[in-house]
């Protein structure tokens, strides 16, 4: 299916995360651009807004500004079953556990590259290094995990929680 999708803004961890919000019947879409791209995404409904978070807008359309004009793009929707991750490696921020990750990344298609977690109060990066059998594998509780923490310099945090 063809959808015209824009920008949908959480606020929070979950606009570094593949989502689309549209209601499709299936926990998970294929989804390409125009030019060709592919990803896998977690769908979450279709709530108050239709469309795509941030991670995933700029993985299919990295050359449109998002961020800084009302945009829309054609993505060709499929429903899919993606295959679970049998391992993953990935380099953390210092004092990320495991437990920290398989609680913000199960059930999330994960693909080489950067990647947001939340810890401290705060979003901090880390880089998804290797995913086993094939990139877009979802992380399960089965999944073995491989940690490379590393240490966090203050400018790479981004986004803070205000009390």
């Amino acid at each position: 299916m063809l959808a015209q999708l824009k920008l949908c803004k959480t606020q929070s961890v979950l606009d570094y995360r593949l989502l689309l919000f549209y209601d499709i019947g299936a926990n998970y879409a294929e989804i390409f651009s125009r030019s060709g791209r592919r990803a896998v995404a977690k769908v979450e409904g279709g709530g108050r807004c239709k469309g795509v978070s941030r991670e995933l807008a700029l993985t299919l359309y990295p050359e449109l500004g998002w961020e800084f004009l009302d945009v829309e793009a054609p993505f060709d929707i499929r429903p899919t079953d993606p295959v679970p991750a049998t391992r993953v490696v990935m380099k953390v921020p210092f004092g990320v556990t495991e437990a920290v990750v398989r609680a913000q990344l199960k059930g999330y298609p994960l693909a080489e590259g950067t990647l947001a977690l939340e810890a401290f109060g705060h979003i901090e990066f880390g880089e998804v290094v290797h995913v086993e059998p094939t990139e877009y594998a979802v992380l399960t509780d089965d999944t073995k995990l491989r940690l490379v923490e590393v240490p966090v310099e203050d400018d790479v945090i981004i986004y803070m929680r205000k009390y």
